[in-house]
């Protein structure tokens, strides 16, 4: 995890000095940059594409895991259903 870090870090920030943006300006810059940098490159729009979906589905996939705390104490502790407890685990998120 750590290479693959530095090795983003690696391609981000030259892309990010050659636009004279802000490198303190955060998870913001994912969306900033890399976009930029997949116009430049050959394929760049399908890699782009494949890309951003991967980064949905591990956003998506982190916040249902953070949803497994709430729900286990709601069946657990409280004797709810699970769909029940998941669905206001989940609206209270939203």
């Amino acid at each position: 995890a750590v290479f693959v870090s530095l090795l983003s870090g690696f391609a981000v920030f030259p892309v990010l000095f050659a636009m004279g943006l802000d490198p303190a300006g955060g998870p913001a810059l994912t969306f900033v940059t890399l976009p930029y940098m997949f116009a430049q490159m050959p394929g760049g729009p399908v890699v782009g594409v494949a890309f951003f979906v991967l980064l949905f589905a591990a956003a998506i996939t982190s916040a249902i895991s953070m949803m497994e705390a709430p729900v286990s104490f709601l069946t657990e502790r409280l004797g709810w259903k699970r769909a029940h407890a998941a669905l206001l685990s989940g609206g209270l998120s939203w």
